[in-house]
């Protein structure tokens, strides 16, 4: 094969070369669609029988993603959509085509009208990795956390399996879907049971006459024997051309080694096979015009030369036979020049014989003489022959016609225009097999190292020439026809002895080691090495060779996510300005330490002979914090020492800091507080990180060395002591929005990239981690989806907070909010529980203090523009702490930042909205002390 197929099916290879779709049989049978596909790589996929079969094709690049539908290979192509995004890949769902780009997105497209569908039957989930449907009703989905999980119902419902090792690809394994892991595969059957096949074992088994399983990038290949089954072998339609003739528009006949076969066009299906037509079984031959049809000149390797005549319905009839190999030309009308004399004796040497057999069988010798070998002899249909000796340097050429005893010569006249055509016609090679075009006029070609024209030759030696081919490449002659492939890989055609070139749509396809070295035209076509043309001038299919149209766009954008208005005032209470810091007399702070406010709150007071260190967050962490340590000089601090951690609540107004009562010291003396919280300057660098639990009652502190995993953890409630929590050797820092407070307990989140997430518990007891999640395989410039652990605001459930894609088939652009339960006690996923849409609906009211909910500090996905009346500037970032249910939530409070110059005007304050729909929200200075309470309305309730 000069290209590897894309598959191997029924007894049909089926390629796609140039954008075409092409199938060979076994027998050597040829089809084509009429149809192209744009330049670019081009994806099939085998359409499942649920689907009705056939084949799906798509291309995707930076223009967005095309596909295509066909019933059979080289269908009709039916165009079902065009996406504006690129995509990676696509699988086959239980009854609808899932489409994912590189960031892993995914849209769901109907497989018959190509329209937007919902996700429909996947599993809740905020990433997805590799999928396989084994048919309507069973499939594996490997899913972010919860890892792969099956269906049996087509998606009503999904349950776990139990794989914990990476998952590498996905597919479907006769009849059965399977995931692959390192070593080896699992295979879920009908029945749900999984089975681990070792790569050991899967190398034993036997291949399977079916479909070999494929991953969602990978076609899938049926390899089968291929026997010869005629006498032509592989390429068919390729030796009709080269050697055949036709018998009508639609069929070729070609005598092979022996045997006589019909060839139907434009397939190359063989019909019909007679062997032992004719007497030379290891015969190569060649057809062309013989007598009033046609015929064969047939010769073997120094064998007799024979000239054969084709009998209806599948003969041959023997006309001439020589005893060694000859040169026979056509002359275009049924007679035939052979070189050499009609019997077997010798020629003069200073004279070359040609025998002529005329169109009604009879022969007769000529002689000629002078320069031999450029001579051209063409028999004339009446019997004549003419004698053409090409110009020459110094010669002009001339033309002889013989009539019985008789001869008639005229030397080449040449027209003076065009001018550049008759200099290569003056100058070039005349080829062989000139041809009689009519009654008094015999034409052929000229070669010039290069150019190419057509001569025509009246019998009194006027010459016409055509137009000149100079545009490089390949040409090839036969006759009247010929077909050049330029060097731009254009294509051009002559069916009139090169009076005129039309282009013509020509495949571009690559060389490959496997093509036929061979070139040849006859007035069944052409064959080149990439490819084979059947017949000449104008395609019998309307619109042949054009680009397939290109679906209709989709738009898989989305509405715009309507935003959230709020009417807000100053509340009642006048913002407070920022307390000034007391500093301490001289000598009572350390020189690495600032003993600074913490957002605009003092520092502990510091009596007489005490000293204190502190050290806390940047300023920039989404949750700050800060830590002071103090005690008398030169005594035990364990006993006289104390230190307190403040943390910053951005939900609460006029400051939002959170204190914790002051805790005796568990360190002896400044110095050994100092390196631990970090405040020294040498012997060890420490950054603080804090990660605020939902109430915003607690905080998860981190103290970790720079540049290494070893981190002390605390735990600071408000006005309650600060708690050492003892944790493992090299303990990490918990993840952001990964903490939260069930009992005396802290469960929080540690991110291990690639290796996944953990989930831990710690107290006073020893830190331990209770399971480790797994995430799904990222696609390329993707980063892994935020997980929230969250917990309910009254009670003990606990569970994963994440956002599930949108429904691009109803335009929505807003994913929605899911909680995936957690069993404390071993970490054990639950069923996924869907909340509501990620963007807040009206109307938006304050929770009651009994209202239960998933408790959550979180941004939603619509926009929020707050009008502050009273008030210069305006709000930003703002965020939301949210009890949320399924379809229903309240809102606890807000926070957001004030851009620069927000400020209170004077006057009173205006009257918005009733008391009861109030939501407080918290407005700070993002770098500043500043800070201000607010009452806002939903101005869309009101």
């Amino acid at each position: 094969d000069a290209w590897q197929p894309r598959f191997r099916r029924n007894g049909k290879k089926q390629y796609m070369l140039g954008g075409l779709r092409i199938a060979l049989t076994e027998d050597g049978r040829v089809e084509r669609s009429s149809q192209r596909f744009p330049s670019g790589s081009v994806i099939v996929r085998i359409m499942p029988e649920r689907f009705g079969g056939g084949f799906l094709f798509y291309q995707s690049d930076s223009q967005g993603t095309r596909l295509w539908r066909a019933k059979s290979w080289v269908g009709k192509l039916k165009a079902l959509t065009y996406l504006s995004r690129s995509t990676d890949s696509l699988t086959i769902g239980f009854d609808r085509l899932y489409l994912r780009n590189r960031y892993n997105k995914m849209v769901a497209i109907d497989a018959d009208s190509g329209e937007l569908r919902a996700l429909g039957q996947l599993p809740p989930a905020s990433d997805f990795g590799y999928m396989a449907f084994a048919d309507g009703w069973r499939g594996i989905v490997d899913t972010d956390l919860r890892g792969p999980v099956a269906s049996f119902d087509a998606g009503a419902t999904w349950r776990s399996l139990q794989v914990s090792q990476h998952i590498t690809g996905a597919a479907v394994l006769d009849g059965d879907p399977v995931l692959y892991v390192s070593g080896g595969y699992y295979r879920l059957d009908v029945r749900g049971r999984m089975q681990f096949i070792s790569n050991q074992e899967r190398a034993k088994s036997t291949t399977y006459n079916a479909p070999i399983s494929h991953s969602e990038d990978e076609p899938a290949k049926l390899v089968q024997d291929e026997p010869d089954r005629h006498p032509l072998g592989k390429r068919v339609l390729r030796a009709a051309i080269e050697r055949g003739w036709p018998e009508t528009k639609t069929s070729v006949i070609v005598a092979h080694e022996g045997s006589l076969v019909r060839v139907r066009l434009p397939s190359g299906a063989v019909e019909a096979v007679r062997q032992k037509a004719f007497s030379e079984p290891e015969a190569s031959c060649q057809g062309l015009l013989v007598g009033k049809g046609f015929g064969f000149v047939c010769g073997e390797p120094k064998g007799d030369t024979v000239v054969y005549a084709f009998e209806a319905p599948l003969a041959l009839r023997e006309v001439a036979r020589f005893e060694q190999p000859r040169f026979v030309g056509s002359s275009g009308n049924g007679a035939l020049v052979v070189r050499g004399k009609c019997d077997t004796s010798k020629s003069p040497a200073k004279l070359r014989n040609y025998c002529i057999i005329n169109v009604d069988g009879s022969k007769r010798e000529i002689g000629v003489k002078g320069e031999l070998g450029a001579e051209r002899v063409v028999a004339l249909s009446d019997g004549r022959v003419v004698v053409l000796v090409p110009p020459r340097s110094g010669t002009a050429g001339r033309l002889t016609v013989i009539a019985g005893s008789k001869l008639q010569s005229a030397e080449l006249k040449f027209p003076e225009e065009p001018r550049r055509a008759v200099k290569v016609a003056r100058r070039g090679l005349w080829l062989e097999s000139f041809e009689q075009r009519d009654k008094s006029t015999i034409a052929g070609w000229v070669e010039a190292g290069g150019p190419v024209v057509g001569v025509k030759l009246k019998l009194d030696g006027k010459v016409e020439v055509g137009k000149v081919y100079d545009e490089g490449g390949d040409v090839v002659f036969s006759g009247r026809f010929a077909l050049a492939v330029a060097d731009t890989e254009e294509g051009l055609e002559s069916t009139d002895g090169g009076k005129t070139w039309t282009e013509f749509e020509m495949p571009r396809l690559p060389e490959s080691e496997g093509d036929a070295k061979t070139r040849a035209c006859s007035p069944v076509g052409c064959a080149v090495r990439g490819w084979l043309r059947v017949g000449w001038g104008e395609p019998a299919v309307k619109n042949d060779l054009d680009n397939v149209l290109l679906p209709d766009p989709i738009d898989i954008a989305g509405k715009s996510t309507p935003a959230t208005y709020l009417t807000c005032r100053l509340g009642k209470k006048d913002p407070k300005a920022a307390a000034k810091s007391e500093r301490p007399p001289p000598g009572t702070v350390a020189a690495y330490s600032t003993w600074s406010n913490f957002r605009g709150a003092p520092p502990p007071k510091l009596t007489k002979g005490q000293i204190g260190v502190d050290k806390g967050t940047y300023s920039y962490n989404q949750v700050t914090a800060h830590g002071y340590a103090w005690g008398p000089k030169g005594a035990d601090w364990t006993r006289a020492g104390w230190w307190q951690v403040r943390f910053h609540d951005r939900f609460v107004p006029n400051g939002g800091v959170r204190m914790s009562a002051n805790t005796r010291s568990p360190w002896p003396d400044q110095t050994s507080a100092a390196e631990a919280i970090g405040a020294k300057r040498y012997g060890g660098y420490w950054r603080w990180h804090a990660v605020l639990e939902p109430s915003g009652e607690f905080a998860l502190i981190s103290i970790c060395r720079s540049g290494s995993s070893s981190c002390e953890m605390y735990s600071v409630g408000h006005n309650r002591p600060v708690l050492p929590l003892r944790t493992t050797p090299y303990a990490r820092r918990p993840s952001d929005n990964g903490a939260i407070r069930v009992g005396e307990a802290w469960y929080y989140l540690l991110d291990s990239g690639s290796s996944g997430l953990e989930l831990w518990r710690a107290d006073l007891a020893q830190a331990k981690r209770i399971r480790r999640y797994r995430r799904v395989s990222r696609r390329r410039y993707s980063s892994t989806p935020k997980v929230k652990l969250v917990r309910r605001a009254i009670g003990g459930e606990m569970g994963f907070l994440i956002t599930v894609g949108a429904d691009a088939s109803r335009g929505s652009s807003v994913d929605n909010w899911v909680v995936l339960p957690i069993d404390p006690k071993d970490g054990e996923l639950g069923e996924p529980i869907t909340l509501m849409p990620a963007s807040l609906h009206p109307p938006m009211m304050p929770c009651h203090p009994h209202e239960d909910g998933w408790l959550v500090d979180a941004r939603p996905q619509s926009n929020t523009i707050a009008n502050v009346r009273g008030a210069s500037g305006y709000l930003h970032q703002v965020e939301y702490r949210l009890r949320l249910n399924p379809s229903s939530y309240c809102v606890e409070a807000l926070a957001g930042i004030a851009g620069r110059g927000f400020t209170a005007n004077d006057g009173p304050r205006p009257e918005i909205g009733d008391a009861k729909d109030v939501l407080m929200l918290a407005a700070r200075e993002q770098y500043g002390k500043r800070s201000w309470q607010l009452e806002c309305w939903d101005r869309r309730s009101h």
